[in-house]
């Protein structure tokens, strides 16, 4: 990986290579001053940030490119970064998730747990490796963004009535049934007319995803994305069939633009809702 900061436009004058996180860029060759920016490799990526400790608005580029105005969006930037980029960042941030399985009243989940009274008597319960290998499947799309999913708790819920969710009752899911500087994640079995369910930031307080098929992990996973993809503030749809926030049926190829990206981490560093899930 070589991402190199330059003082002046078109990669000229003093310059700094990102080895690292860099909270605070004022003691570098380059300062808070940097103009253009070169990666050089395809596994290239760098999140800079106009604050310093990763903070205000946010820049995402990956890949092989040149950023010869780092403040001009038609060569390669973004307006706004003009000489004020005071931090960088290469590694993902950290997202714990508060994971909350709805069962039936029994605590039976079709496919995925037997009932208590089964449970005593040579039952299964198949959950942990389920979310496992859904989280896991859901940071093969997110690490390319510098975000990573850690699950710090796993809880059984047991509600016959939102196992199967009404559209109408999932701010039920929340009501008491979250953790502080978690994104509140709910596995049910079926939404009517959905695979999953985010309202926009500011009114939702977790992400709801239907795992009807959960023996497709690469499909629930895609799910799971997609759903904090709304957590994170990506409010809009995308008609590509290829960008993870599109409107499907089979699983994305986990694309974002640079713009969904920003406007994600920008979610993370600014809003009220979503400041504290953040960790180094």
């Amino acid at each position: 990986m070589t991402v190199t900061l330059f003082k002046k436009d078109n990669c000229q004058g003093d310059s700094f290579i990102v080895a690292e996180d860099i909270t605070d860029l004022k003691n570098t060759p380059v300062k808070h001053n940097a103009s253009s920016m070169s990666l050089t490799s395809d596994s290239d990526k760098i999140l800079l940030f106009q604050k310093t400790n990763y903070n205000g608005d946010a820049m995402f580029r990956n890949g092989i490119k040149q950023v010869t105005k780092m403040s001009s969006p038609s060569k390669g930037g973004k307006t706004g970064f003009g000489n004020t980029v005071s931090s960088a960042r290469c590694t993902p941030f950290t997202i714990n998730l508060f994971v909350n399985i709805i069962a039936n009243d029994d605590g039976s989940f079709e496919g995925l747990r037997s009932s208590d009274e089964e449970l005593e008597t040579g039952g299964f319960d198949n959950f942990d490796s389920f979310i496992a290998d859904i989280v896991e499947s859901a940071n093969n799309v997110w690490h390319n963004f510098l975000i990573h999913l850690e699950v710090s708790e796993i809880v059984l819920r047991k509600s016959s009535k939102l196992h199967d969710l009404k559209n109408e009752l999932y701010p039920l899911l929340w009501k008491d049934w979250q953790k502080k500087g978690n994104a509140n994640v709910y596995l049910v079995r079926g939404i009517h007319k959905a695979s999953g369910i985010c309202p926009p930031v500011g009114f939702g307080k977790g992400a709801v995803v239907s795992c009807e098929t959960p023996t497709d992990i690469a499909r629930e996973g895609d799910i799971l994305a997609h759903e904090l993809g709304h957590y994170f503030g990506i409010s809009k749809h995308e008609e590509d069939s290829q960008n993870l926030m599109t409107k499907h049926s089979d699983p994305s190829a986990g694309i974002l633009t640079d713009k969904q990206v920003e406007e994600a981490h920008k979610t993370l560093t600014k809003h009220i809702g979503r400041t504290s899930l953040r960790n180094e």
